[in-house]
């Protein structure tokens, strides 16, 4: 079975310390850490408020834009 973790670095030390910054070493460290059990994944709500929010949200930002000129 598959699954799809999402995480953040700052939950995830061994990634965000690195100051250089390369695709190929952060795949290398998420993979240590998932081997490890150390992977921090961010929890996402599958209720439907939580999309309303963000829907909310959206058409804030998109009404931000527009009153700004952008």
């Amino acid at each position: 079975m598959d699954e799809l973790i999402v995480c953040d670095p700052r939950h995830n030390a061994l990634v965000s310390r690195s100051s250089h910054k390369d695709d190929r070493e952060d795949a290398y460290k998420l993979c240590h850490l998932l081997r490890q059990g150390e992977l921090k994944s961010v929890y996402h709500s599958d209720q439907a408020h939580r999309a309303i929010f963000k829907e909310s949200v959206q058409l804030y930002l998109d009404l931000r834009d527009h009153q700004a000129g952008g």
